[in-house]
């Protein structure tokens, strides 16, 4: 997810009957960020965003069939969600 703003950037995945499923962003000006959220249940999805400027967000849906194992060391900056591990 990016946003060019200088204001609120707000980002909320919504089920289809508009209940929320979770928070993605709540930040006040540029971001450029990740966040890996577990969906329960397959069916149609709604992004609910508020901005004061540009905003991109890619939706992936990884289904690894392999992970390197920990450990493992993770660095960033920002809020991102890392690769996929796995553990035991």
């Amino acid at each position: 997810m990016t946003h060019d703003g200088d204001s609120n950037f707000a980002v909320r995945l919504l089920d289809d009957e508009g209940d929320k499923v979770d928070l993605l962003v709540n930040e006040i000006g540029e971001f450029d960020g990740s966040k890996a959220v577990g969906i329960k249940k397959q069916g149609d999805y709604i992004l609910d965003v508020s901005a004061d400027g540009r905003w991109t967000i890619t939706i992936e849906q990884p289904r690894p069939f392999s992970a390197p194992s920990v450990p493992k060391t993770l660095k960033g900056k920002g809020q991102q969600a890392s690769e996929a591990f796995y553990l035991d």
